[in-house]
């Protein structure tokens, strides 16, 4: 076992048979993300506005908000008002912080604030 500044203790290279060790001083879930797997617009949020903190925290005013489709077996009503499925997600740094019909989720990623409909 190997400890970093912290006195977090990782597993050392021999104990993970040839995989890659953590970055020192960070734990082993704030790497990276793979670039390869990301979608065409979080890829494109990703390089517009860096990839620290990716799928950890999110926010609104601070990262590249972006839209992604929602998985259709998980779709629940949108709260805009329009009385619709709310089929997708809107992103920030890889994080959903708000669902709903693709015109609210749209904008949303433009303006940055959620407001429902009024009839």
């Amino acid at each position: 076992m190997v400890s970093d500044i912290r006195g977090a203790t990782f597993p050392s290279f021999a104990e993970n048979r040839g995989q890659v060790p953590p970055v020192a001083g960070r734990p082993p879930e704030m790497t990276m993300p793979d670039l390869n797997e990301l979608s065409r617009a979080a890829l494109s949020a990703a390089m517009r506005g860096g990839t620290a903190g990716w799928g950890q925290i999110g926010s609104a005013s601070d990262n590249i908000r972006y839209a992604e489709p929602q998985e259709p077996q998980r779709r629940k009503k949108c709260y805009c008002g329009c009385c619709k499925r709310a089929t997708h997600r809107g992103m920030a740094n890889g994080v959903c912080l708000m669902i709903g019909c693709e015109l609210y989720v749209r904008r949303w990623v433009r303006d940055g604030v959620a407001k429902p409909v009024t009839k």
